[in-house]
């Protein structure tokens, strides 16, 4: 007898045909099943990555911010840099801001302010 004649009439018998039913019913119950585990799985992997662009886009609105404020405090900088070195104070010297020029010194002995010597 060939295996080909035995599966043939065991599909044909009506026990082998419920059996071969039921079987294809059971499967396709546990692929659906299976199907239904992966699914709940990627809802709960889509909803944590979701939690954590939304920290993240967060984290970058802070640095973004931070950012801001570091260019403001840096502009102030260069303003108050740029402010130093230019050469329209009168009164002192341009190679050091503590020490008078004459212009200067004639206006200390006008106010006859006191030399602080040490």
């Amino acid at each position: 007898m060939n295996i080909w004649d035995f599966f043939k009439d065991i599909l044909t018998s009506g026990l082998g045909s419920f059996g071969t039913g039921f079987g294809l019913v059971v499967f396709i119950l546990w692929i659906a099943v299976k199907a239904g585990k992966i699914i709940e799985r990627y809802k709960v992997i889509d909803k944590v990555v979701g939690k954590l662009e939304s920290k993240i886009d967060k984290t970058v609105d802070k640095i973004e911010i931070n950012i801001d404020k570091i260019k403001e405090d840096i502009s102030e900088i260069k303003a108050f840099i740029a402010v130093s070195k230019r050469d329209d104070n009168l009164y002192a010297q341009s190679q050091s801001p503590l020490s008078l020029n004459d212009k200067g010194k004639s206006v200390a002995e006008k106010l006859q302010a006191k030399k602080n010597d040490k």
